[in-house]
Parts: C-alpha cells; structure tokens; sequence
C-alpha cells in the first residue's frame, strides 16, 4: 500500500521533473526565483542581477519565450506588451536584465511576426521606463540597430518607433558614441564570426530558413553600420574615432560581401560603401585598390534590390576618387558590362541607371575617351540598340528615363567638345550619325514608345540649349543660321531632309505606317517648335523704393532679367526656325496635291496649319502655283487657297467611304477655321457663304453654324441662307428617321440643331 502521510496530488498526477528539481533547489537553499537556463544565449549585456524579484506573472512570460514553438512566443510577448501596460514600473525594472538576453535572441528569430512583436514589446517596455534602460542599452544597442533593417517592413518600422520614441533625435548621436565599440562588436561579430550554421539552430529548421537567417543578419548588420556612420557624420565627424571603421575595410570577409549571391547582402554592401565614400573619405581612401574594381566591376548588376544603392556608390566613387580609373582595367573590365547594360535597356531599371549616366560620363577622363569618335559611337548606339529593343510592357517611364538620358548625355558631349579651341568633329558625329538617326527612329519605328515619351520635349530643351552652344559672344543671334561652319547649319539641314524625305512619294511603306510618320512628325514639330515660344517669361514693371543695402538684390534682379531676355531670344530663335520648316513641309504637300492627293498629308496640314496660320504664310501657300495675285485681299486669297487646294480633297472621296469622309471634313473645316481666325467676325461668315456652294458637308455646317451663334450681329440669324441651311438639317433629320441613314451624321445633325434651339430661345 501506498504511503498514507504522502500529500494527495489532484488527479494523482505526479509533478513534473522540472518542478520537482526546483522543490528541490529550494529546500537546499537554492533560488526560489525559477527563472534559469539562460546562460546559452549568446550576447553581451550587464552583470548578473538577482532575478528572484521577478513577479510570477513576468517569469511566467519569460519562460514561455525560452520556447522553440512560434505561436508560444508570439504569444507570449502580447503578454509581455499587456503586462508592461498594467504593472508598476519596478515589477518591469526587474524584467530589464532577463529581458535584454530574450530580446537579442528574438529579433533574429526565423518568424517574421514574432520579430514584430518583439519590437512591439520593445515600445511597450520604452514607453514605460525611459531613462532607465540606460543600463541594458550597451547589451541590446547592436541587435536594436540592426533590427531597423529588417527585410519585413513591420518589424523593421516598429523598431525605429521604439528607439525614436526612446531618444529625441537631437540625442541619438551620443547614443551612438556611448555604445559604439558595443555596436561595432556586434556587427563585426555577424559579418566576420558567425556562418549560417552558428546563427540558427539546426534542430528543427529548414535549411531554406537557415540561409534566409544568415543573409537577413548579414544585410541588416551592414546596413546599421552604415547608419552609424551617417548618424554620426551628420552630428560631428572628427568628434569619434575613426579607427574602428577602418578595421571593418581590412578585413579580407568584408569585401566578398560585394559578391556575395544574395542580392539583398550585395543591395547593404554597396549602401554601406557609398555611406563610407560620402562621410568618412579619408578613412576609405586606403581602400580605393579594393573597392574601385569591386564596385565599378559590379557597373552590370541590375538586380531591382542592388542597382540604386550600387549606383549610389559608383557616382560617389567616381566623384571622390580621382584615380579611381587607374586601379581598373576600363576597356575591359568596364566598358563591356556597361555597353551590355545599355544594350539591355538596363533590364527593368532603366529608370533608376540612365538617369545616372549623364553624371557618370561626366566623370570618366579624357585618356578613357580618347581623342576619335569610338568611345562615343560605342555608348550612343548602346543606348540607341537598348531602344530597339525595348517592348511595348515596359511602358512609356522606361522609354522616358532612356530618352531622356540619351538627349542630355549628347547636350553634354555637344557642350563641351564646343567649348574647347578644337574642331567640332565629336560633336559633329554625335548630332548627325547619333542624334538623327535616333529622331528618324521615333517617327518612322513601329513601336509608338519612343514617340509617345518625353523625347520630344527633351528635344525641345536640347535644341535650345545647341542654339546656344553655337552662339558666339558678340555675334548677331542670326548668323547662327547662316554661318557655314555652325554644327547648328548641319544638324537643321540633315533634319530638314529627313523631314523631307517623310513626304515624299518613294517613302517605302505602308500608307498607314506613313500616316502614323507624319502625324508624330507634326506632334514632333509642335512641341519642339510652339513650346520654346509659350513659355517665355518676362519681367513685371513695378515702381519701389529702396535703400542704398539693397543694390546688390537690384543687381541680381536686373541680371536675371537680363538672362530671361536672351533666353527669350534664343527660344524666338527656334520657333521661326521651326516656321520656316513647317512652311515649306506644307508648300511640298500642295505641289504634290496636284498631282496626287493623300489622306495623310491633308492630316498633317490640319495639325499644323492651326498652329503655324498667319498671314505670311496664306501668302507663301498660295504663290506657289499661281504668283498673280498680289492684289488679292485676303478673304480673297483664303478663298482662293480653300477652293483650288483644300476643298478638292473632300471631292475624291466617295460617299460610301465614310471613315475617311470624316476625316477629310474634319481636316478642311480645321484648317479653314484656322485661317478665318486672320479675319473678323462678318468677314469670316461672307467667306463661309461663299465656299458653301463648293462644299456642302457636316463639318461646314458646324462651323457655320458656330461662326453664325458667335456673331454679335443678330441680323446675321434672320439671313436667308442661314435660316435655310437650318432648315435642311430638320428635313436631313426627318429623313433619317425614315430611312435610316448614316447614325453618325444624324448625332451631329441633332447636336446642332440643339445648338441651334437654344442660342436662339426667348
């Protein structure tokens, strides 16, 4: 039988070993405190503390955050979090020493939420003790940094708010100081000590996750140095110790980081370098031999993650570096990856490579250039074969981002190979067999990327900014124009035939790809050319008084003026360089017209005679055929030019052919309207009576119909022909109703007729 003094046990369950091994501890005088088992975690941190003045409901939370299971640690620090809401602030003093070991074990853990919630409770402790961490910051200050680069967001995010909540950003660069050799011991311990193996615990986790761990410690270890070092600049950089930083670039482990197969590893790598470059120079300079071939070797990464913080560091390195080209081999270990790269139109990160090209060319030196065109020819027609092969689904910002670096690398190559006493073959053989064939290429391509892209209106601001760098000081703006040696005269002229050779009646394809040329070339024309003229500032007159300390604020103001004056002038410049064009494009089209007509070309004047309508120009159109009319007026010459030129295109399309029926009445009514514009309100009105015998379509009908609503003579509503033709839409109405016509026409017809109505109501 059993032993009838031996305690009852509920259940007669028998306690657990643990809980008898603690029975036992206490009866031999041992601490009652229950909370042990945590010698095996790895970190620094204060000396022992006695732990017996943890509350139970504390130690319980600790013991469940000793546990492999991820649910129970999740769980637990929520409890944690809740508890150091309720508890009195000495219950969670004492949690502070046993705290600092689970924290610096948790923030690595493998799950992402429990990281989370680690950081959680961090904020929950902070907001709570304040100042009295200072203790256990030394012990926790590394893994604390390191957490704010955690690869998830959430947990990286709250543990940024549990320091930023803990110190005021005016106090962060002292942190750092009191805790540096801690911090710098913990990072170099991650980068240098610890493998994949060491970090994690390979019992129960998968070797997936083993190495997930490695480069997530790695990366977010190499990125808070990097903080370090920017925080610490931004306060005083002569106020700390260099030495330890230099330490990190000596060691041979730090550098492989650069080529390491993560690309999150390599992303914080160069992050870290560029950090280095920009605020420690003289503590890198010993370094150039390795980070120079390391970093611009890496020029072909284009890993989303590494390319940004990698080109971060290659503008810095060839910015701060001046011999940065001598510890590489350029033409072979360079060049080729970045030709590769422009051909590949920078594989999805276009946007972030090429608009750091221009900054770059600027800093490679003249012995890699050399002194031919081959360097050049080279870089360009990377760029220009990346273009070609650029798909419609990386959309238009990838095109932009290309365009636009193309266009200023060339400005940039222009300008300065103008501003040396040399010839201008570099810039001569960039602007003809670089520049143009790529503009060709927009209008005449099958893909409407480039076109549809901000190229056009780079290429506004590149031809203002040519216009200038041939301008000589002291010359008249003009002679720009016409000077023989001008790489303006020969740009103007090779784009002139192009231009030309889009109108002509050999140009070898389809009549829709021809359409398609033609109406970019017009947009092409109206943006480089309106757009230099809408955007001229000029300077408001106003009277005011000042003092005699205000003269040089006078003297700047008047020195901006003055800048916006000849800017003016160089924008007036191009605009009549791109009239002349436009005039002469539209004088081709009416010599072919006699011949033969083409949709097409009937478009392309609609978009551009709006535009370009002037007096000067009715003239110049209508002298080509027939130079007898000097002494017409003109409403007769705008007749004359309607009927004999404009109007026929209407008469060669057949009545089955809508589509283009509309198009050409669109086009007619656009350009006549352009060209009443020239004349007042009873003028315009006799002209449209007189050519409506000639033409006698929907279009026409509108316009009139406007012209007639927008007359502030009434008496021009009681006209016989206006009643009339108002009168033939009801019955054009009433018959479609009957025979179903054409349903488009009847909209119109309906919409004018409300039009109508309503200008003309009570």
């Amino acid at each position: 039988m059993g032993n009838k003094n031996k305690p009852r046990v509920k259940g007669n369950l028998r306690a657990s070993n643990s809980g008898r091994a603690a029975d036992q501890l206490v009866r031999k005088g041992a601490s009652a405190s229950g909370f042990i088992g945590f010698a095996s975690i790895s970190g620094s941190g204060p000396p022992d503390e006695d732990e017996s003045n943890i509350t139970p409901d504390f130690r319980v939370v600790l013991k469940k955050l000793s546990k492999k299971d991820s649910l129970t640690k999740l769980k637990a620090l929520q409890e944690l979090a809740e508890l150091c809401l309720d508890k009195p602030v000495e219950e969670i003093i004492c949690v502070l020493h046993s705290w600092a070991r689970c924290y610096n074990r948790l923030v690595y853990d493998t799950d992402k939420k429990v990281r989370e919630a680690t950081q959680q409770a961090l904020l929950s402790i902070v907001k709570r003790v304040h100042r009295r961490l200072a203790p256990y910051l030394k012990s926790i200050i590394g893994c604390w940094l390191c957490s704010h680069h955690d690869n998830y967001a959430p947990a990286a995010t709250a543990a940024k708010v549990a320091f930023d909540t803990a110190f005021p950003s005016v106090k962060r660069p002292e942190v750092m100081k009191f805790c540096l050799t801690e911090a710098i011991s913990h990072i170099k311990e991650n980068l240098f000590v610890h493998t994949p193996t060491s970090l994690s615990n390979s019992n129960g986790i998968s070797a997936e996750d083993i190495e997930s761990k490695y480069h997530r410690v790695v990366a977010s270890s190499l990125l808070a140095l990097g903080q370090i070092v920017t925080t610490l600049a931004a306060d005083n950089t002569k106020d700390f110790d260099a030495a330890p930083f230099a330490e990190i670039l000596d060691e041979g482990k730090f550098w492989k980081h650069g080529k390491s197969s993560s690309p999150m590893i390599r992303s914080a790598f160069f992050t870290l370098v560029a950090a280095y470059y920009q605020h420690l120079p003289s503590t890198s300079s010993n370094s150039n031999q390795k980070a120079c071939p390391l970093v611009l070797g890496s020029i072909d990464d284009t890993d989303p993650l590494v390319c940004r913080p990698l080109w971060d560091a290659i503008l810095l390195i060839v910015t701060q570096v001046q011999d940065c080209w001598d510890h590489v081999s350029t033409w072979k270990s360079v060049l080729p990856k970045l030709w590769k790269l422009l051909r590949s139109s920078g594989n999805g990160s276009a946007s972030i490579i090429f608009p750091a090209l221009l900054p770059f060319l600027s800093k490679i030196p003249k012995q890699v250039t050399r002194s031919d065109t081959e360097f050049y020819r080279l870089f360009f027609s990377s760029i220009r074969d990346g273009l070609d092969e650029l798909h419609v689904s990386q959309g238009v910002a990838e095109c932009s981002a290309i365009a636009s670096a193309f266009v200023e690398c060339v400005h940039y190559i222009v300008a300065s190979q103008s501003s040396m006493a040399i010839s201008n073959d570099v810039a001569s053989y960039i602007l003809i067999h670089q520049m143009l064939p790529l503009l060709k290429v927009s209008l005449i391509g099958q893909s409407p990327l480039l076109a549809n892209s901000s190229f056009y209106s780079n290429m506004n601001k590149f031809l203002l900014g040519l216009v200038k760098t041939c301008s000589i000081k002291g010359e008249d703006i003009n002679d720009i124009l016409i000077r023989d040696d001008s790489i303006w005269v020969d740009f103007w002229n090779a784009f002139t035939i192009i231009c030309e050779d889009l109108l002509c009646e050999s140009f070898e394809d389809t009549i829709e790809e021809k359409s398609h040329a033609l109406h970019r070339l017009a947009d092409m024309i109206l943006v480089c050319g309106l757009r230099s003229g809408s955007r001229i500032k000029t300077m408001k007159k106003k009277v005011s008084f000042t003092d005699g300390n205000r003269t040089s604020d006078n003297r700047e103001s008047l020195k901006k003026g003055s800048t916006n004056t000849v800017s003016a002038i160089y924008q007036q410049l191009l605009r009549q360089q791109f009239y002349k064009l436009t005039v002469s494009l539209c004088e081709r089209i009416i010599i072919q017209s006699i011949h033969k007509r083409n949709i097409s070309h009937l478009k392309f004047l609609s978009k551009l005679i709006p535009k370009f309508a002037s007096t000067e120009m009715l003239k110049n159109l209508i002298y080509i055929k027939c130079n007898e009319q000097d002494g017409n007026s003109l409403p007769q010459n705008i007749v004359l030019f309607m009927r004999e030129d404009i109007i026929p295109w209407g008469l060669d399309i057949t009545s089955n052919d809508r589509t283009k029926a509309k198009i050409v009445d669109s086009s007619i009514s656009q350009i006549l309207a352009s060209l009443l514009s020239l004349l007042a309100q009873d003028l315009q009105l006799r002209i449209l009576e007189d050519l409506w015998k000639d033409m006698d379509n929907i279009s026409m009908i509108h316009l009139y119909v406007n012209k007639v609503l927008e007359n502030k003579d009434r008496e021009w509503l009681k006209s016989t022909i206006f009643n009339k033709h108002v009168m033939n839409l009801v019955d054009d109405v009433y018959a479609v109703s009957k025979y179903d016509d054409s349903a488009h026409d009847s909209d119109n017809k309906w919409k004018i007729l409300a039009k109508c109505f309503t200008k003309l109501g009570p």
